[in-house]
């Protein structure tokens, strides 16, 4: 009991205070992946994450897919991503299996799984090596993800890679690389949409690097 300064009696009760927190999501990258890929998903939200949140994945159809959360620190962390088999607009949000602490804010974040893009040709397919050339690529399944590249040979070589400019779902135009080699030679091309290393596509198509010839000296 407890006396206060009139001599009044009051009980005491131990209380536990609960610190309730806001769990919405604020980020996931990439956007854009393809489907099929084996990968996790980093995730942003608005309080510090658990080992009791889940990723929760929905398609336009209302097929929902869950993954637990596997690890991260503070309000940054990881999610795999599931075996999704169909393209389009995944909304992305999180979920709680013990909601004690959370109010939930409704936030989610679009996430695009394409299909493989197909690469049917390439026009022009030739062009003098010490000059840009202006090349039109044609195929199916294009989108406008930021990351679009095209490399004119094995990609590793930062020289050969260059930034493909999205004009719409079937076609896309790229600038070829300036290279300083002495003699022709095929450069295979390879595509790339996503922002992730190493995620190239080889096209089967192939640019032809001339060199320029000698002027003639009258």
């Amino acid at each position: 009991m407890v006396f206060n300064s009139s001599g009044v009696i009051f009980e005491s009760h131990e209380v536990e205070l609960l610190v309730v927190q806001e769990l919405r999501l604020l980020s996931v990258e990439p956007e854009f992946l393809p489907v099929g890929i084996d990968y996790s998903l980093q995730v942003e939200s608005g309080a510090p994450l658990s080992e009791t949140i889940v990723c929760t994945f929905t398609n336009s159809s209302g097929t929902v897919w869950t993954t637990d959360f596997m690890s991260g620190q503070g309000q940054k962390g990881y999610c795999p991503l599931p075996s999704i088999p169909i393209a389009g607009i995944i909304e992305v949000g999180l979920n709680c299996t013990s909601n004690a602490g959370y109010i939930f804010s409704p936030s989610h974040l679009d996430l695009r799984l394409y299909d493989i893009p197909t690469v049917k040709s390439i026009t022009p397919n030739k062009g003098y090596i010490n000059n840009v050339t202006n090349v039109t690529i044609q195929g199916s399944g294009f989108y406008d993800t930021g990351h679009l590249t095209v490399s004119f040979g094995p990609p590793g070589d930062e020289t050969q890679l260059v930034e493909a400019h999205y004009i719409n779902s079937t076609h896309l135009w790229v600038e070829t690389p300036k290279l300083s080699e002495p003699t022709d030679r095929d450069a295979e091309i390879y595509f790339s949409m996503s922002s992730l290393d190493g995620d190239y596509q080889k096209t089967n198509l192939t640019f032809t690097f001339l060199v320029a010839p000698t002027p003639v000296t009258p």
